[in-house]
């Protein structure tokens, strides 16, 4: 397999206006970077990631003597006592502005706009704690840098983003938001992406877009049509689909809530915390699987498979609902206008038997040759095999760190298919004596022959001998 690396840019849409040409300029985003390492120091899962050793070392490295700051601590408070975390911290970067190397809240912002998990009584005293760790580490220096590694980014970025279609948010939703769009890729966020917004008192808003970008073993960036667009897509939709499904939820909440308890499992690990989260990711994901289809030859049934193992198991009667509203554009000139009907046709749907029904077509994953949890291995085992009830497509695959972390998964030889039973992943490993191992088979990165996701994420933990 080849590893995806992944690296921060701050791209800023010059002009919302979508009649206009928009240009997307590529930059780093100062604030976002600063609350990923303050998180990354108070060992946050989330923002402690090694997907790009040329930053994340140098970072290490940089922020060593300051890992017992003040802040480290009170961030650790912070995140027990009020869950912040994953999208709560870029949640505040863009709140804030730094002017003339001080740190202070933008003015003139809806109270409600930042995250409550902010605490109000808290937060004065964390802004304060944060200007010292600005000034005390010299943030700003060490972004400096890393100026040549980013520079060479931001280029490749900008010509690849030229490609985004940023008139069709207009042409499908049927109006634009009062406010700038602006696209951030943390350096050190890994492979999180978050859409947080700024609503100001006059009812504008900076609309953002965290996500990410690759870098190849010679530590050059890249972006292809495959992850890049779809998650770039993904964040700008958030921007109109969040604020439909906020002005709609009382309507839909009790059947939302059914929807979100069959799957909670699924949608805990992907850190979506309650039903409104799952509505709005599922409209976001609907329109996305749009905007594929509208500009690229696209196969919509591989999307709805990949979904469902998601959790989203409405999600081909949602996409199906977005085509009706289009071809009926003369009676609803926005999707805003058309959420009623979308809100009629999820309050008739049934998920237990639709996750019955899924759960029929969906192949079982297994692992053949060790079992979870066992303590005795021989370390002379040099394959993990993984097998399947159902014949499957022989192109897709993977395995990735387990609960444990990175230290704990194996050295991997390599990886095939039994070519004739296609009901046989083999992955080639070696092992160590007296050694623990972590081990994750993610659902949604197999697929049956007929393209439905396996049905369970296999998790293997084991130790040698």
């Amino acid at each position: 397999m080849k590893k995806l690396a992944f690296l921060a840019l701050f791209l800023v849409v010059s002009s919302f206006f979508f009649a206009q040409k928009i240009e997307l300029n590529a930059k780093v985003d100062e604030r976002c970077e600063l609350l990923s390492t303050v998180f990354r120091l108070a060992g946050a899962q989330e923002y402690v990631t090694q997907e790009i050793p040329i930053y994340v070392d140098s970072l290490d490295k940089y922020f060593e003597p300051y890992k017992d700051h003040e802040i480290v601590e009170y961030t650790k408070t912070f995140r027990e006592n009020f869950g912040v975390g994953y999208d709560a911290p870029m949640g505040l970067a863009v709140h804030l502005q730094i002017v003339d190397g001080k740190i202070s809240l933008i003015p003139n912002v809806k109270e409600n706009s930042l995250d409550s998990r902010w605490n109000k009584d808290y937060l004065p005293r964390f802004i304060e704690l944060l200007n010292d760790f600005y000034t005390t580490t010299q943030f700003r220096d060490f972004l400096v840098s890393q100026s040549d590694f980013v520079r060479k980014v931001e280029q490749t970025a900008t010509e690849y983003f030229k490609k985004v279609d940023m008139e069709w948010y207009e042409k499908f939703y049927g109006e634009v938001p009062e406010g700038k769009f602006n696209l951030i890729i943390s350096l050190s966020n890994g492979s999180n992406n978050y859409g947080p917004k700024v609503e100001y008192l006059n009812g504008k808003e900076d609309l953002y877009s965290i996500t990410i970008c690759a870098i190849d073993s010679l530590d050059n960036s890249y972006f292809n049509d495959r992850w890049a667009l779809p998650l770039i897509i993904h964040e700008f939709c958030h921007s109109f689909c969040n604020q439909l499904i906020s002005e709609n939820y009382d309507k839909i909440k009790k059947k939302a809530d059914e929807f979100y308890k069959i799957k909670q499992d699924v949608f805990n690990r992907q850190a979506y915390g309650n039903s409104k989260t799952m509505l709005c990711e599922i409209l976001v994901r609907a329109s996305v699987i749009k905007y594929m289809a509208d500009h690229y030859p696209t196969n919509p049934e591989k999307y709805f498979s990949n979904e469902k193992s998601n959790g989203f198991i409405w999600i081909e009667e949602l996409y199906n609902s977005l085509l009706n509203y289009e071809q009926n554009r003369d009676k609803y000139p926005t999707l805003k206008s058309y959420m009623p009907e979308i809100v009629k046709v999820f309050n008739k749907l049934n998920p237990s038997k639709m996750v019955k029904e899924q759960e029929k077509l969906m192949p079982v994953m297994f692992i053949e040759n060790i079992k979870n949890n066992a303590q005795d291995v021989d370390a002379t085992t040099t394959q993990i095999i993984v097998k399947f009830n159902k014949k499957m497509n022989t192109r897709a695959n993977g395995s990735t760190y387990g609960t444990k972390g990175k230290e704990y998964f194996p050295e991997v030889i390599g990886a095939k298919w039994n070519e004739e039973t296609k009901t046989e992943w083999i992955l080639e490993v070696k092992l160590e004596p007296n050694k623990e191992y972590s081990i994750v088979f993610p659902a949604q990165w197999f697929f049956s022959e007929d393209g439905v996701n396996a049905k369970n994420t296999v998790y293997l933990d084991f130790k040698t001998k």
